[in-house]
C-alpha cells in the first residue's frame, strides 16, 4: 500500500495489484502507466 493512501472506511480494505484485466479480457500493467500498482477498494471480510 503506498503512503499516501488514506486509511479505508469501515468494512473495507485496500487491495494493490501490478494489474489490472480489463472487460475484454486483456491485463493492463501499472508499469505501462508511470504506477508500482493499481489500488481499489474491496469489501472486507
Amino acid at each position: 500500500m503506498e503512503a499516501f493512501m488514506s486509511p479505508p472506511p469501515r468494512g473495507k480494505r485496500w487491495v494493490c495489484r501490478p494489474w489490472k484485466t480489463l472487460p475484454d479480457g486483456t491485463r493492463v500493467y501499472a508499469r505501462q502507466y508511470g504506477k508500482r500498482a493499481f489500488c481499489w477498494l474491496v469489501d472486507d471480510e
